[in-house]
């Protein structure tokens, strides 16, 4: 459990590299709302109040998005978990098209696959 590393690198949050922007601007912007806001009503509003005209003139991030991410977080109980969710990398399945991997079946399950890859099956 935990966040992924090599040998090389450590990653403090689990953010899509393409994000990281997205993800910096977001987090701004949730601060300024959460710093102003006094309840989950100020916070709805503060969000669509930002989203509400350009405020980011970078061009590798999409202005919208963030109005988007930050709205949502304003509505959510725990803003920060709905700006990581939103900014994660997109998850891959362990194993062939979404098919249970070898390690997560039982030892019943295991046989009838193993039959059917020798005996050239396919379920």
């Amino acid at each position: 459990m935990g966040l992924h590393e090599t040998r090389t690198k450590e990653w403090l949050l689990n953010i899509d590299y393409r994000k990281r922007e997205t993800f910096a601007y977001s987090c701004e912007a949730y601060a300024r709302v959460l710093e102003r806001a006094k309840t989950p009503a100020d916070r709805r509003a503060l969000a669509k109040e930002y989203g509400s005209g350009p405020r980011i003139s970078e061009d590798s991030v999409d202005p919208a998005e963030v109005a988007s991410i930050v709205a949502e977080a304003a509505a959510a109980r725990n803003g920060w978990k709905v700006l990581l969710a939103q900014c994660a990398p997109p998850s891959r399945p362990r194993s062939g098209q979404g098919q249970h991997s070898m390690k997560t079946m039982g030892w019943e399950g295991q046989l009838k696959k193993l039959e059917e890859l020798l005996l050239g099956e396919t379920p």
